[in-house]
């Protein structure tokens, strides 16, 4: 695994926990919106509408 020194800097550091192959899916995440919603669907964080789902609502 590799780790990396936590930076200031926003949007750039790495977690110690993260392996580099989950630091690439959240890229690939933050690229492509659609594939975001697919996922935050499949984590129950948005319902099949896509709004958010009951149990993360204020």
């Amino acid at each position: 695994m590799h780790t990396e020194r936590i930076t200031a800097e926003p949007f750039k550091r790495k977690a110690v926990a993260l392996t580099d192959e989950m630091i690439q899916y959240a890229q690939s995440l933050q690229s492509d919106k659609q594939r975001a919603i697919d996922f935050l669907k499949r984590a129950g964080i948005l319902n099949k509408e896509g709004k958010l789902a009951k149990e993360y609502a204020a």
